[in-house]
């Protein structure tokens, strides 16, 4: 808004174009006012179903479109679905449905409009959905059965129209859905269907050339649908056509074979025909992606929406629908217990309460929710109803855990039955014990400083503990009983350091535990104190807590071997199988090493590096059986990132998965390595052109001709084909077009870059595919293959021939054309004075478009430059573009423009030996542009408004906004 005040302020702006502005700003004020265009997400677009409610009673698809059967239908399900049915009102959807019912016993897409199959068909079904018998189902049947013919299997929408092959399907499922539908009738439609299949190898489909206004995955999908009615028999030939259709991404192709872009209709389809196949043969596809599919897609249309989520629960996800959360709460308190922990109090009366919510917030009310609650062999029935005032499914029995100890556990299965989807049921298990409430006092003290320390902060060896517990019910506190209390402290590997019980049957005080760390040859990690307390009948404690404090401790990976060889660097080859060991050690006084006690618990890894310490490959160790050393095989990937040096480290893996490293400790001189000598090894390989079945030819080399690749890159030493990286995509094959630079000194002859382009792997193949553009400098050059390692550093590739590195001389021919177009600022836009131009070109060579050209301009303005622009370029069309504002003050009409090549510029600063990215006239000037171009225009003349034109644009402007914003309230009040 102030760029256009500016501009009418400076230059004058016609009243016409005021208003032509003014009209553009309110029509964006406009849709974002309009909060129901915006998209929805997979689960969200169901909170928002009274939004698609109309003034008819019914639904409509989106909120721009008018209400239909098919929408109404749609809506029911998704309430059923997410249980929302109590949002719906019953009576106005089915006075709705039934203002569409005409004479001839057919429904029609609006009041009044006449009778169609598919109108018909979802009135039928959106009865079924609301569970209400379909009224008079013969005068429907009667409707169906006028649109039929003995010679024809083929139904119209309408009497009169083409015949079609979904008409066909939704007319006879109507008469199979009321129960009409003949035997003669089923036996004519596996006639049609079995003169219409077709059959490769293992594949079968149906394909129907009378209809061709349907996708490959549409026309099975309705074949399928119309043998279903007819108890046609399939074989599993047919899912292996729509198995093959799914994508890596989760979504099915709609053509075959593997055709076309995943679409939410055509996943619906191969979805709903593998379950009407078999069901079982929907858990060959992979139910995750398709999941993942429909969760990438906005959806602002309510029959979509229905798509996607009634493929979803044929496919049984429907539990990633929900967010679910059970509590135990206390039927005396209402506060909730045990929560976060498993354990719960003795003499608390239980009452399980299960909330259910879409991913939105909003509550889900209407499934049926039952359980069953088990303790020692003993099982109670639980059925839960819905409270409104605590928004959850409430259990209507409690379970007293008086007297009580042990595993509790509770069962609970959600279940709701929707027409035309299997039963839907969630089972869900959640577990407790039940037992004391332990009361821990601690105290913690540094020995030797005399510090007392909190739990959770850092000890040190030397520091003793003390803890005092006691316990207690519901009822009572309590420290004597027919119980024993353990005490057991734990490292960060959980191994027992020290334990101790106590049998409390006669005890009168304070329950007490005391410890002393004296040991420092631990792990780092967390010190854990862990107090249980158990029945002196029963052998599994039923009561248990813990408390932390942390232990940091140096350690260290001592006697490192490479394969019982102690050189400093060790070599190997791609393929080949390498051990490395190391014993681990605490260095806890940076003098002596102190080797760890022997135990399976504790995990070690062994992190291989590259050069710049970018983490390669992680190695876990197993435990020797003598001398507590961890050996860590791999075999070396034939990848390009495991060729060169690498670095190897250690870390150990606590229990609770955090890694802490460990020093590199060399143990023959008894000192810890320096950082710049780090332990490495080095993977030798020699590269190699092989299997070339695609390569350049000599007269290739033009601009606009493609440059093409194929082939695969072995090892000589080892004989392995070699593959670029799974986790770096640098480090893959590469076509460089570098060319002699004259900046090449005693050194060396030097080279300047012009193009880069990374291989693909296609197969087992490496593919480039290269269409020489406007970046390539002209001339003589040199083609080079390569690879790089994980740092990005050339590994060079041996012709297929020879051992000579692979080099192809080459000279890059052609003229690049330039056509242009020149636009005012009128031109560009009509609300525009002509204070702005744009340039828009293309570049091309023999007629064939060059596109990725990068590209400066240079604006003049009476031979002076005033400013310095980027190209812009747009990869699909190939177009390049450039624009410039005119200075407020400035009174020229007349601009030289000067395009030129980035990579010539770049080039001229190479020859001046300077590695600096200069942005000045001279720099640009130094190299020949690739064309020039003068710009003219007349600056508009002024026609005066009687009053300043920001005040009347923003009067205007804040009426708009005004009554914009009244209307949403009076929308969003109505439609609630």
């Amino acid at each position: 808004v102030l760029f256009f005040l500016r501009r009418c302020r400076s230059t004058h702006m016609q009243l016409s174009r005021l208003r032509s502005i003014l009209a553009v700003v309110c029509l964006l004020l406009a849709l974002s006012q309009a909060e129901f265009v915006r998209k929805k997400s997979l689960t969200s677009i169901v909170s928002h179903l009274p939004e698609y409610r109309a003034e008819t009673g019914g639904y409509r698809s989106s909120p721009s479109h008018s209400s239909s059967s098919q929408a109404t239908a749609h809506s029911i399900f998704l309430a059923n679905l997410f249980g929302q049915r109590n949002k719906l009102s019953n009576e106005t959807i089915l006075n709705y449905l039934d203002s569409l019912r005409n004479t001839d016993g057919g429904f029609g897409r609006d009041s009044g409009l006449a009778s169609d199959v598919e109108s018909t068909y979802y009135f039928v079904l959106a009865h079924k959905y609301l569970g209400i018998d379909v009224p008079l189902p013969t005068h429907i049947a009667r409707f169906v059965e006028t649109l039929t013919t003995k010679d024809n299997i083929l139904i119209s929408s309408r009497y009169g129209e083409a015949r079609d092959l979904k008409s066909t399907v939704q007319g006879y499922q109507i008469l199979d859905l009321l129960y009409s539908l003949s035997v003669p009738q089923k036996a004519a439609i596996r006639e049609f269907l079995n003169t219409h299949k077709k059959q490769v190898k293992n594949f079968s489909y149906f394909s129907f050339p009378e209809d061709q206004t349907l996708t490959d995955v549409a026309a099975n999908y309705y074949g399928i649908q119309l043998g279903r009615v007819a108890d046609f028999q399939f074989d599993e030939t047919f899912a292996n056509t729509l198995i093959n259709q799914q994508s890596p991404e989760g979504g099915f192709l709609p053509s075959f074979p593997q055709q076309g872009v995943a679409t939410v209709e055509s996943t619906y389809q191969a979805v709903l025909s593998l379950h009407a196949i078999g069901h079982f043969h929907l858990s060959r596809a992979n139910v995750a992606n398709i999941r993942s599919f429909f969760e990438h897609i906005n959806f602002d249309n309510l029959n979509s929406a229905y798509q996607a989520h009634f493929a979803l629960a044929l496919s049984g996800s429907i539990r990633d629908n929900f967010v679910i959360s059970f509590t135990l709460r206390d039927s005396a308190s209402s506060e909730s217990v045990g929560e976060g922990v498993k354990a719960v109090t003795q003499g608390t009366l239980l009452t399980p309460v299960l909330r259910i919510r879409t991913p939105e917030g909003q509550d889900i009310t209407e499934f049926s929710v039952s359980g069953q609650v088990q303790h020692q062999g003993l099982n109670n029935r639980i059925d839960f109803n819905y409270s409104p005032n605590q928004q959850a499914f409430v259990g209507r029995s409690t379970f007293d855990t008086t007297n009580k100890f042990g595993h509790l556990v509770y069962d609970v299965t959600i279940r709701s039955h929707i027409y035309g989807l299997p039963d839907t049921k969630i089972d869900l298990q959640y577990a407790k014990e039940i037992g004391y409430s332990i009361h821990v006092k601690s105290s913690a003290k540094n020995e030797i400083t005399g510090k007392h320390v909190e739990e959770n902060e850092i000890v040190a060896v030397g520091s003793s503990f003390a803890f005092f517990l006691s316990l207690s019910n519901t009822t009572n506190k309590f420290v004597k009983g027919d119980f024993t209390v353990g005490f057991t402290v734990f490292d960060s590997s959980i191994v027992t350091l020290a334990s101790e019980t106590q049998n409390c049957i006669d005890n009168i005080k304070d329950i007490e535990f005391n410890y002393q760390l004296t040991s420092s040859n631990l792990p780092a990690g967390k010190l854990i104190f862990r107090f249980d307390v158990r029945d002196n009948k029963e052998q599994r404690p039923h009561s248990v807590t813990t408390l932390f404090y942390i232990l940091e401790i140096p350690m260290i990976a001592a006697n490192i071997t490479f394969q019982d060889n102690t050189d400093n660097e060790p070599f190997f080859q791609v393929g080949e199988r390498v051990r490395v060991s190391m014993v681990p050690a605490s260095f806890y006084d940076l003098r002596n090493v102190q080797n760890f006690p022997v135990d399976s618990n504790r995990r070690f890894s062994l992190q291989i590096s590259s050069g710049n310490k970018r983490l390669l490959r992680t190695v876990p160790g197993k435990l020797s059986n003598e001398g507590g050393a961890y050996f860590f095989d791999f075999v070396v990937l034939n990848t390009f990132d495991s060729i060169g040096s690498q670095q190897i480290s250690f870390v150990y893996i606590t229990y609770d998965n955090h890694s802490i490293p460990l020093a590199n400790f060399n143990s023959r001189f008894e000192e810890l390595y320096e950082e710049s000598d780090a332990l490495n090894f080095t993977v030798l390989a020699e590269p190699q052109l092989v299997d070339v079945r695609e390569s350049p030819r000599a007269q290739d080399f033009h601009y606009g001709n493609e440059i093409s690749y194929r082939f695969r890159v072995k090892d000589l030493r080892s004989g392995l084909y070699l593959l670029p990286s799974a986790y770096n995509p640098t480090a893959t094959v590469y076509l460089a077009l570098e060319h002699h630079s004259a900046a090449s000194s005693a050194a060396g002859p030097r080279y300047f870059r012009s193009a880069l382009v990374p291989a693909s792997l296609v197969g087992e193949e490496f593919v480039i595919g290269w269409p020489i553009n406007a970046n390539a400098i002209q001339g003589s050059g040199v083609l080079i293959l390569f690879a790089q390692d994980a740092d990005g550093r050339p590994i060079e590739i041996y012709e297929s021939s020879n051992k000579r590195l692979y080099r192809l001389q080459v000279n890059i021919g052609g003229q690049i054309d330039v056509s242009e177009k020149i636009l005012s600022g009128a031109d560009i836009s009509g609300a525009l004075s002509q204070t702005a131009f744009l340039v828009e070109f293309e570049l091309s060579c023999e007629k064939k478009n060059l596109k990725d050209a990068q590209l400066v301009c240079l604006v003049e303005e009476n031979g002076q430059l005033v400013s310095r622009l980027p190209v812009a370029s747009n990869p699909a069309t190939g177009k390049y573009s450039v624009s410039y504002a005119h200075p407020e003050k400035s009174t020229s009409n007349s601009y030289h423009l000067t395009f030129y090549r980035e990579i010539d510029r770049l080039r001229a600063a190479d020859l001046d030996g300077s590695a600096k990215e200069d942005t000045t006239e001279t720099s640009a000037k130094a190299v020949r542009p690739l064309f020039e171009l003068d710009v003219d225009y007349t600056v508009s003349s002024f026609s005066g408004l009687p009053i300043r034109t920001e005040f009347l644009f923003l009067v205007v402007l804040g009426s708009a906004f005004g009554a914009l914003t009244y209307k949403r309230i009076f929308y969003t009040k109505n439609h609630k």
